[in-house]
């Protein structure tokens, strides 16, 4: 059974004083997890390079100004609109919440990683690495 670093963290692994968790083994060494820091990794594209338009800033824009009303749907309320009752207004309440972002940004994300993985975008990846490495056109 395939177990996650997190569940193993959790369920098998003791804490030192300072907070730092580890596993013992057998022979009452430690070994210790390792804190991770994400790190973001700029890549130069250059003008050839497919993925190039999809990292430009038009297009990145544009992503950020779809309004995606599926999933924000609280927006979409009158304003000034008075619930009938408390049920409504927890139905409200929970669609405001839901609106915060969580939903938008996957969708964002998601139309993102759609269109960087497109026929034409890989096409052009396709034809880059023949050229790269000798294959022709």
């Amino acid at each position: 059974m395939r177990r996650t670093r997190a569940f193993v963290e959790e369920h098998y692994a003791d804490a030192d004083p300072d907070g730092r968790r580890f596993l013992t083994y057998g022979n009452g060494e430690r070994f210790w997890f390792p804190r991770r820091t994400p790190v973001p990794v700029d890549r130069d594209l250059e003008g050839d390079d497919a993925a190039a338009p999809m990292a430009a800033d038009a297009t990145l824009d544009a992503i950020g100004r779809l309004s995606l009303p599926r999933y924000r749907l609280g927006d979409c309320l009158r304003h000034g609109y008075r619930p009938a009752d408390d049920a409504e207004q927890q139905l409200i309440d929970d669609l405001a919440s839901a609106g915060r972002g969580n939903l938008s940004g996957f969708a964002r994300i998601m139309m993102y990683q759609r269109l960087s993985s497109s026929e034409s975008v890989s096409r052009g990846r396709r034809g880059a690495s023949r050229r790269a490495y000798g294959a022709g056109p």
